[in-house]
């Protein structure tokens, strides 16, 4: 059923990846993590400290999000990437909303 297809059909390993079930988000989450890897890295923190709270309060708009990344030179959608990151959605994200370890 769903789950074959989904899983890959009958190459499936019976776990569901992201990439499988939301391709699109998946590419924009690799692509913003290579970014991290490039130009910081691999430091989400040091992301944050250097571009992304540039204002250092702790929290970042949609609109400072938006206009970091491309400052940063990040082509991605920015907007789309705030608003997976914006778990409670608040309107703010904060370095715990974005690094998950």
């Amino acid at each position: 059923g769903l789950w074959k297809e989904l899983d890959g059909g009958d190459k499936g390993d019976g776990f569901i990846t992201l990439a499988e079930f939301a391709p699109e988000i998946a590419k924009l989450l690799a692509s913003f993590r290579q970014m991290i890897q490039d130009k910081f890295e691999g430091s989400l923190e040091k992301a944050w400290k250097q571009s992304l709270d540039a204002d250092k309060s702790g929290n970042v708009s949609k609109e400072e999000f938006v206009a970091a990344m491309q400052s940063i030179g990040w082509e991605g959608d920015a907007a789309r990437l705030f608003g997976l990151y914006d778990f409670d959605r608040s309107g703010y994200i904060s370095l715990a909303e974005l690094d998950d370890n």
